[in-house]
């Protein structure tokens, strides 16, 4: 399993690797005038390993593998100046801190590691509040693993003594965890080093050649029975216990950055998909599909190509390592870039190359192939008369914006009332919105768009499909769980 803070912006291409599936990807916010998100988590593991995700969020993402509790974490540095002086306290990271023991105390083979942010913890010489604040908490629930090769490092200086990832576990070390740090390795050129963590186990663990999806025509079938247990079942316990944490915020009058009033939501959803996912397993269990083998998809060209790419990236890595001139390492970088573009554009071919294969096998059975000629015809009539901006064809954009609101496109910029701009922006800190009293329009919204979800699509970045969500489209109780939050 590989666990990494990503940057990645929301809505771009999920990263391949090939062995390996995503099985969390949470994306951070992109600031206002910023080109990559501000932290965000991703998890990926080895094809076939059974990975059960109890919870994800930009902040934390609890796994499990068979006995095995993992925790990623990655929590931003302050959210002010203030807050390194102390004059702010670090609630959101505390609450978090309070509930990564309670998972230790509640799973003793339970690793955590990550990002935490929290400088003062390895004997570095300044002392802020969240560092002080661990000291005072490791050895009580947890304790931190030392690494048994490497040394905590930066790969540079400039950003203090000592990068900020740690691994806890509980106290006394049960599974004896053992921790390496490659002082020579980094992902990317990034300024952390990577880390290898180690959990032996008693038996080698059987990694099944399987993949596990959803039985839609069991859960129609079961679909009364499935009603009753999600009713017995509604989270109300824990979204109660998010709704007393934000009434707190609120009675403080502190105003919430918008990633923390986010994490709130996650953890809502989080619950109720959890909710959602069990009452289902409890009647029907899901599909085992053998994995497709894409041993025949790279061709013998790309495979060679392949390994220069990697053989370039080390000597790049090395050469940015020994320290060696800006002109050195921008000409060593761009050969890897190049090797990076001549890569999407060959995965581009090679993947229209087996899809034509793949059609004319599917010619061979009319009725698929049907189906398929039917989606994209429907894909392209919802595409007709949509205005795709292009700056070389504002012409073209003025006459949309005519045919539609029946003038030209014209503005004022003093008529932008810019404080009520900046009082608005939900990426702003503001306090956090709860709806107290849910009525039935409310309710209905969320039926109406529930109902709407297409089926018989691939499930989402939640890994639920549309049908499953409709279940609860007839339990009220169910659907007011849902409604009690806004960002």
């Amino acid at each position: 399993m590989v666990l990494s803070e990503t940057w990645l912006r929301e809505g771009e291409a999920q990263p391949r690797f090939e062995g390996c599936e995503v099985v969390v990807d949470e994306r951070g916010v992109v600031s206002e005038g910023a080109s990559r998100a501000s932290g965000g988590l991703l998890v990926l593991a080895r094809l076939g390993v059974q990975v059960k995700v109890h919870h994800s969020s930009r902040e934390m993402a609890v796994l499990s593998v068979g006995e095995v509790r993992v925790i990623g974490c990655y929590f931003r540095p302050y959210h002010s100046e203030e807050n390194k002086t102390g004059s702010v306290k670090d609630k959101v990271f505390r609450e978090h801190w309070e509930t990564l023991e309670g998972e230790v105390a509640l799973h003793e083979n339970t690793v955590i590691v990550g990002d935490f942010n929290a400088h003062g913890l390895q004997d570095d010489t300044v002392n802020y509040p969240r560092g002080g604040f661990l000291k005072k908490r490791i050895g009580q629930v947890v304790e931190r693993v030392t690494p048994k090769e490497g040394k905590w490092t930066t790969f540079n200086l400039q950003g203090g003594k000592g990068i900020n990832d740690h691994v806890f576990v509980a106290l006394g070390n049960p599974m004896e965890v053992d921790v390496v740090v490659h002082e020579k390795e980094s992902l990317g050129g990034s300024d952390h080093r990577l880390l290898t963590v180690t959990v032996p186990l008693d038996k080698p663990m059987e990694i099944p050649i399987v993949t596990r999806r959803w039985n839609l025509k069991g859960i129609e079938k079961a679909k009364e029975k499935i009603q009753e247990e999600l009713i017995k079942g509604n989270p109300r316990q824990e979204i109660q216990h998010l709704v007393e944490q934000v009434e707190g915020w609120n009675q403080g009058g502190d105003n919430i950055p918008h990633s923390d009033r986010v994490a709130v939501i996650d953890s809502a959803w989080q619950s109720i998909k959890l909710w959602l996912e069990e009452s289902v397993e409890k009647h029907v269990k899901r599909k085992e599909v053998n994995i497709s083998s894409r041993k025949d998809f790279l061709t013998p060209e790309m495979l060679r190509h392949r390994e220069e790419w990697r053989k370039a990236e080390a000597i790049a890595q090395e050469a940015t390592l020994r320290g060696d001139s800006k002109e050195t390492l921008q000409r060593l970088w761009r050969v890897v870039g190049e090797h990076s573009q001549w890569w999407t554009k060959r995965l581009k071919r090679r993947r229209a190359t087996v899809f034509t294969k793949i059609i004319d096998s599917m010619f061979k059975n009319t009725g698929n192939f049907q189906k398929m000629v039917s989606s994209l015809k429907k894909k392209e009539s919802r595409g007709q008369g949509r205005c795709r901006l292009d700056p070389e064809a504002m012409d073209t954009h003025a006459a949309y914006f005519e045919s539609t609101f029946g003038a030209d496109p014209t503005g004022n910029d003093a008529l932008v009332d810019r404080d009520l701009l900046r009082r608005t922006d939900p990426h702003s800190a503001q306090p956090c919105g709860l709806v107290h009293a849910v009525d039935d329009s409310d309710v209905e919204a969320v039926a109406k768009i529930i109902r709407e979800m297409p089926n018989h699509k691939a499930a989402g970045s939640d890994g639920v499909p549309g049908e499953l969500w409709k279940l609860l489209t007839t339990l009220e109780p169910c659907l007011q769980s849902l409604v009690r939050f806004r960002v």
